[in-house]
C-alpha cells in the first residue's frame, strides 16, 4: 500500500473520531477530481525526499491535503472552509507534521491547502 494510501486510511480514522466534524470524503490521488458535490480531501504527492538527520532507512514524503468545498458559491465556500479547517488542523496535530493551511482555489471550486510532512520507511 502506498504511503499516501496509508495517509488517507489514518486521516479518516481522525476526521472520523472529531465528532465535531461532518462526513468528509478523503481520495488518495493525483488525478483532477471531475465534481466535487461534498465536502472533500484530496491527497497528493509533492515530494521525496531524506532528512540529514533521519536515519537512511527513512524517507521524508511530503504532500498537500487540499480540503475542498463542495458549494459552487465561492463565499458559501469559504464560509464552510472557515469553520472546517481549523477543526482538520486539530485533527490532524495528533499524527502528522504539518504547515498553516493556505487558501486556494481548486477548478471552479473554493479549497485550503494544507501540506503534509511524513516520516516513512523505505520499502
Amino acid at each position: 500500500m502506498s504511503v499516501r494510501q496509508q495517509v488517507a486510511d489514518l486521516l479518516i480514522e481522525l476526521l472520523t473520531a472529531n465528532e465535531a466534524l461532518p462526513a468528509i470524503n478523503v481520495v488518495a490521488t493525483e488525478r483532477i477530481l471531475d465534481e466535487v458535490r461534498d465536502l472533500t480531501i484530496q491527497l497528493r504527492s509533492t515530494s521525496i525526499g531524506r532528512l540529514p538527520q533521519a536515519p537512511i532507512s527513512q524517507r521524508v514524503i511530503r504532500m498537500n491535503a487540499i480540503v475542498i468545498s463542495g458549494h459552487d458559491d465561492p463565499d458559501m465556500a469559504v464560509d464552510e472552509l472557515e469553520d472546517i479547517v481549523p477543526l482538520i488542523l486539530d485533527s490532524l496535530d495528533t499524527s502528522f507534521q504539518h504547515e498553516d493551511a493556505e487558501l486556494v482555489q481548486f477548478g471552479t471550486r473554493m479549497a485550503y491547502s494544507i501540506p503534509l510532512t511524513v516520516i516513512a520507511a523505505k520499502e
